[in-house]
């Protein structure tokens, strides 16, 4: 359930209370709730606990969104355990099961496959070198959606619809951006 005013005022009410110094105002509520209204409350409020033991400055809304970012990602592992899956896959769907084989893989790790191959995985002289090539891919794909995890649903698609206007020929008017 997305966040309404009442809980964003809330959690300003909380961080104040932690940081004496942040004052909750009318503007900062409209404000925050634009910005973090599409997080459901109860990651908001475990995000902004959590931010409040780590922190010793009130947090941003930058902060709030990047924690629950975090805590959001269906696929926390690391790029050397997402290596170890893919071994795994291979070790139990070998080379002649490839579509098997990929089909078993987390959507994030099933993408770095794609890109690599599966049959290049699979029988590969220089798996080091593979091993390599397949985490720096697997931290590339997963910076770019913790990225868009990050930006409000809202902007996502306002975002779209300009990058839309842009494929089509249209352009966007200086004067309607400021």
């Amino acid at each position: 359930m997305e966040a309404t005013k009442a809980d964003i005022a809330k959690i300003l009410t909380i961080i104040s209370a932690a940081w004496p110094q942040f004052e909750p105002s009318a503007e900062k509520v409209n404000l925050w709730h634009e910005m973090l209204r599409d997080i459901p409350k109860q990651v908001l409020a475990v995000a902004v606990k959590r931010l409040i033991a780590e922190r010793s400055f009130p947090p941003s809304i930058s902060d709030i969104r990047k924690e629950a970012s975090y805590l959001l990602d269906p696929d926390k592992q690391t790029p050397a355990e997402a290596w170890g899956v893919v071994q795994n896959a291979i070790r139990k769907y070998g080379f002649y099961r490839a579509v098997e084989g990929v089909s078993s893989l987390p959507p994030r790790i099933k993408k770095v496959v794609n890109c690599i191959g599966w049959t290049n995985l699979c029988t590969s002289d220089n798996i080091s070198v593979l091993r390599g090539q397949f985490m720096k891919m697997y931290e590339q794909i997963q910076e770019e959606e913790a990225k868009e995890r990050l930006m409000p649903k809202q902007l996502r698609r306002e975002a779209l619809t300009g990058s839309q206007l842009k494929m089509i020929g249209g352009s966007v008017d200086e004067a309607q951006v400021d």
